[in-house]
């Protein structure tokens, strides 16, 4: 896993399978994680991350219901988590999907 600033408020964080993006975002005080890393590893390391961007994440955000977007709460367990109404029928009528 690899994390890259690309500007004062945007750190991408590129897991090692697939080359999959999870996106932390700051606005003021607080910061949104969009999608989530994978594997377990990268799980417990985004919130040192986002603590050493000084990024206070109180938001997790999924482009959509698939299960590699979804994980983010692992690392931010206090965070809600936010999607698409879409995404959130999916995940009720196609649990697991």
């Amino acid at each position: 896993m690899k994390a890259v600033g690309l500007h004062p408020d945007v750190v991408v964080v590129v897991s090692r399978i697939w080359q999959t993006t999870c996106t932390l975002v700051k606005s003021g005080e607080e910061a949104f994680m969009v999608d989530s890393p994978m594997l377990p590893d990268e799980l417990e390391l985004l919130p040192t991350i986002a603590a050493q961007a000084e990024f206070r994440v109180v938001g997790c955000l999924a482009t959509h219901a698939d299960w590699d977007h979804l994980l983010g709460r692992y690392a931010f367990p206090d965070a809600p988590l936010g999607l698409a109404e879409t995404s959130a029928a999916r995940l009720r009528t196609e649990p697991g999907a």
